[in-house]
């Protein structure tokens, strides 16, 4: 389940980066140039973060427990 909902967020990662590219190539009369070039990077980073991320059980239950020293 966690492998879908990982596609879906980079399928709508990729739908921003086209959007935004196609108006960085529209404004600028067809060459992206340097915006489109960190763009790019920034969905590649994004998307690998993405498929990178895995909570475990451990890093949610620490948020919950309280220190009574």
């Amino acid at each position: 389940m966690r492998s879908i909902l990982k596609i879906v967020l980079i399928l709508v990662g990729f739908i921003v980066f086209a959007l935004l590219f196609g108006l960085t190539k529209s404004f600028s009369g067809g060459m992206a140039g340097f915006i489109g070039v960190l763009l790019m990077v920034g969905f590649f980073a994004g998307a690998r973060a993405i498929w990178n991320y895995n909570p475990t059980r451990e890093d949610e239950s620490k948020g919950n427990e309280l220190d009574k020293n």
